[in-house]
């Protein structure tokens, strides 16, 4: 039983770990968003790099603010995952 809590403690700690991080990188991340946007409205050259979701994908596409230009299909969302959707939001 002590194992158990000890392990369910751990894992709670590492999630919260992991969030604290993408917190900062976030907070660190907002002046390299806003110059790329004053760049791009300016029609200077903002950097090319692939789009993601920070939710699902983290770290990982961390700096935001580049010019998208890859977009994976398997993420994009069904037309069966639309319309359940929609049933589940109309409930």
């Amino acid at each position: 039983k002590n194992s158990a809590k000890s392990h369910q403690v751990g894992t709670i700690a590492a999630e919260v770990d992991k969030a604290i991080e993408l917190a900062l990188a976030l907070k660190n991340n907002a002046d390299l968003e806003i110059k790329s946007l004053v760049r791009s409205i300016g029609g200077e050259y903002v950097v090319a790099g692939p789009g993601g979701d920070v939710i699902r994908d983290g770290l990982s596409i961390l700096p935001t603010g580049k010019n998208i230009y890859a977009l994976d299909p398997y993420r994009v969302p069904s037309s069966l995952a639309m319309l359940r959707g929609s049933e589940a939001v109309n409930q």
